[in-house]
């Protein structure tokens, strides 16, 4: 637009002088001559000024195409990297699921452990005062066969008195036993 109106001025900056200085000289031939000599001057510059624009627009609109181009490239980089994040994400929270059913796991094994552990106690205390009590009848009924057979001989209540001793003595196991049987077995033979 400037260099338009600069146009302009230097048309009329030598086209008054030339004017006022010699107006018979001057003939309207050549006044117009100088205008339209202007005139194409000042339609070149304005067809340039024109052409330099639409090129500058051309210019302007490929690179906000490509700007446009590096956001949108740069948005979808983004939403895929958010996407593997999320991703990331989903993983750590399987991962915590599975170590709270793990922990879950191991309360209830110790719950059962610590509830059923004195069941159990209970139980096996309870088989074992059966068997002690079947023991102990056999063992009555054995002793009084024993006492009685006893009676008689005293080589019977010898053995009788000398296991009763060494149970006194050594811890009441299968031994003293063993060796009670095996002392009455050797009278029995006798």
């Amino acid at each position: 637009m400037k260099s338009i109106l600069q146009i302009i001025a230097l048309i009329l900056c030598v086209a008054l002088p030339a004017i006022a200085e010699k107006p018979q000289a001057i003939s309207n031939q050549m006044l117009l001559e100088k205008i339209e000599l202007s005139q194409t001057m000042l339609l070149e510059k304005v067809e340039t000024t024109e052409t330099k624009l639409l090129e500058k627009i051309e210019l302007y609109q490929k690179v906000n195409n490509k700007k446009f181009e590096l956001v949108f490239t740069e948005i979808k980089n983004l939403r895929e990297d958010m996407n593997k994040r999320f991703e990331q994400v989903d993983k750590r929270f399987e991962q915590v699921d599975k170590r709270f059913e793990f922990i879950q796991a191991i309360i209830l094994f110790l719950l059962t452990l610590t509830v059923g552990t004195p069941v159990i106690i209970e139980v096996w205390r309870q088989k074992n005062e059966k068997k002690k009590e079947i023991l102990q009848r056999e063992f009555d009924g054995v002793s009084y066969v024993v006492s009685e057979v006893a009676k008689f001989d005293t080589r019977y209540q010898d053995a009788i008195k000398s296991a009763v001793q060494k149970g006194k003595i050594l811890p009441a196991n299968m031994e003293v036993i063993d060796q009670f049987y095996s002392q009455f077995s050797a009278i029995a033979a006798a």
